[in-house]
């Protein structure tokens, strides 16, 4: 397995996605947009709304709302940003003006609004990590591959699969994730050689039932 592959898209859950849909964008929402942070000319659910932005992306503009393949290879996203591109191209378009909407209802203090675009962004952000998991999933047994390939997409797919448990809003938590992982490594099937593709699809069904894919 590419453990280092695992470690990096385990961390775009249990960082990325943690943070900014469960935290910034979901508890952090409840913060004082009264009163200006001393010394600071900005309250603090101002903060955590471009904290939020600045985790999810660095650029000014998140890939300046295109789905051409040429300016998504020349473009600097990455992470959770380059992985909505790649695996939810329905929900990534909607990025970019949800969080600026999001951010004009902060400033006028339009909690509703401020809560309806913040589900946006989580629910797009928690469908990536679905779909990365079922993309990786259906990639480790593709017949047509080489297993150097299938092996890599095997070592993203498992890191997207651990990521899954952060995605409360679609309802998955730590049971989830384990569930899948199990489905995959039992004691007959205990290396990726292992596995069977039943297993395999088993585990993409569920993703797809559970993410709506």
């Amino acid at each position: 397995m590419e453990w280092a592959q695992i470690i990096q898209k385990t961390l775009i859950g249990a960082y990325h996605l943690d943070l900014i849909g469960n935290v910034l964008l979901n508890t952090g929402l409840n913060a004082d947009n009264q009163n200006l942070v001393p010394g600071k000319k900005y309250t603090q659910l101002e903060h955590n709304w471009d904290e939020a932005y600045g985790f999810f992306t660095y650029n000014d503009m998140y890939y300046n709302g295109t789905t051409d393949q040429a300016a998504v290879e020349i473009s600097t996203e990455y992470y959770l940003g380059s992985y909505a591109w790649e695996f939810n191209k329905e929900g990534f378009v909607k990025l970019h003006s949800a969080f600026l909407k999001g951010r004009a209802a902060v400033h006028n203090n339009d909690m509703n609004e401020v809560r309806a675009q913040a589900t946006i962004i989580r629910k797009i952000l928690e469908t990536t990590i679905g779909g990365a998991s079922n993309g990786y999933m259906s990639e480790s047994y593709d017949a047509s591959s080489t297993v150097a390939l299938k092996v890599h997409a095997f070592g993203e797919g498992k890191g997207f699969l651990y990521s899954t448990r952060f995605c409360t809003l679609t309802g998955a938590d730590d049971v989830y994730s384990v569930d899948l992982l199990d489905d995959l490594v039992t004691p007959n099937t205990p290396t990726f050689y292992d596995i069977t593709t039943l297993q395999f699809t088993t585990v993409a069904s569920k993703l797809r039932s559970k993410f709506n894919l």
